[in-house]
């Protein structure tokens, strides 16, 4: 029978020959932590410039809105059972109680990355889980102000914002912002 070595704090163990080991293992954990904590994860939703595209919209159920030219001449495809009202620079699209608002604003940015920044600065607000995409030749920044799910879309110095507030159309916001286009892009 083998005789264990006695060591300062008792008897030495048979695992203490793989104590760095555990060490490198236990700092890799610490450092993913860390790295996780401080946004540059893969939990990190901002560094995920990208989004799934929502189900399109049915063509039968759905029905083509076009703003007027003070509002840009933007289309829209609009859910069957949504009502459209356009006035003041704004555009309501209402079911019932919920609505969804498409608002304009010309700027002087010429890209939303500054322009988010600078909304942010002026407002006093957290825009958060922020993305950058692309849809129909458009950027496009896609975020959350507080609990209101909005998009960001630039066109020539006019920043068009669609917006709810409600969580359960989130996926009709999705689906508006996917068939947004304007007449003049190209």
């Amino acid at each position: 029978m083998p005789i264990a070595k006695r060591t300062a704090s008792g008897f030495n163990l048979p695992h203490e020959k793989h104590h760095y080991k555990i060490l490198i293992l236990v700092g890799l954990v610490g450092l993913w932590l860390i790295l996780e904590l401080l946004g540059y994860g893969v939990f990190n939703r901002a560094s995920q410039n990208k989004t799934v595209d929502p189900p399109p919209l049915s063509a039968s159920k759905t029905k083509s809105f076009t703003a007027s030219s003070v509002m840009g001449g933007f289309t829209i495809e609009i859910p069957e059972g949504f009502e459209v009202e356009e006035k003041f620079g704004t555009v309501i699209i209402r079911n019932q109680t919920k609505q969804i608002r498409i608002s304009q604003n010309s700027t002087n940015f010429n890209n939303l990355n500054d322009y988010v920044t600078s909304l942010e600065e002026l407002n006093k607000i957290n825009f958060k889980e922020e993305s950058s995409i692309q849809i129909n030749n458009l950027p496009i920044k896609l975020g959350y102000i507080e609990n209101q799910k909005t998009y960001f879309i630039l066109f020539q110095y006019t920043v068009y914002s669609l917006s709810t507030e409600d969580a359960s159309q989130y996926s009709i916001l999705d689906q508006i912002a996917h068939s947004f286009r304007i007449q003049n892009n190209k």
